[in-house]
C-alpha cells in the first residue's frame, strides 16, 4: 500500500508538535541539546534530560498502581540501558573500584523499613556527593568522571529464594 499525501502531511505535523514541546522542554531546563548533526538541509537534535523526577513515600503512594508500574518500567528500562552501554564499551569494569553487589532476602516488616530507610538516607548522601562535585566541576572546569548510581528495593515474587 503506498502512502497518501495526506500521511506525510499528518506526519509532519505530529514531529513539529513533538519538536515544539522539546523546545519547551529545552527552554524550562528540562533538556539541553548535547549535539547537533546536520541532516538534508535541517538539523537533528539530540537531547538529554537536566532536571531528576523524585518522589517522596506520600507523593508515590497517591500515583494509581498503573502510573507507578509506567515510571518505575520506564526507568530500570533507562538503567539497564546505561549498563548496557557501559559493559559494550568497556567502562564498567574499567575502574578496580567500582561497584556491583545485590542480595536476595527474607525480611520482616521492620526489616523492610529499616531497608527502605537505609537507601533513602545512602541515595540522599550520593545526590549531595554528585551536587558538590558538579559544583566543584564548573568552579574549576576540571575533568568528569562520567558515572551512574543507582540502588533499588523491592518485593520480590514469593517463589524467589534468597
Amino acid at each position: 500500500m503506498q502512502p497518501r499525501p495526506a500521511d506525510y502531511s499528518e506526519e509532519k505535523r505530529a514531529l513539529s508538535h513533538v519538536a515544539y514541546h522539546f523546545r519547551a522542554l529545552a527552554k524550562a531546563g528540562c533538556l539541553e541539546v548535547v549535539e547537533s548533526i546536520p541532516r538534508r538541509g535541517a538539523v537533528e537534535h539530540v537531547y538529554a534530560g537536566t532536571a531528576r523526577a523524585t518522589f517522596d513515600t506520600e507523593e508515590w503512594a497517591e500515583l494509581p498502581q498503573e502510573e507507578r508500574c509506567k515510571i518505575s518500567t520506564a526507568t530500570l528500562q533507562a538503567l539497564i540501558a546505561r549498563v548496557e552501554n557501559a559493559m559494550l564499551t568497556h567502562t564498567f569494569d574499567s575502574r578496580d573500584d567500582r561497584w556491583l553487589a545485590w542480595t536476595a532476602a527474607k525480611l520482616d516488616e521492620r526489616g523492610w523499613a529499616e531497608m527502605t530507610t537505609t537507601i533513602a538516607a545512602n541515595f540522599a548522601e550520593l545526590e549531595r556527593i554528585r551536587e558538590e562535585s558538579e559544583a566543584r566541576l564548573t568552579e574549576t572546569e576540571g575533568e568528569s568522571i562520567p558515572a551512574t548510581f543507582a540502588m533499588l528495593g523491592f518485593e520480590s515474587p514469593s517463589t524467589t529464594r534468597p
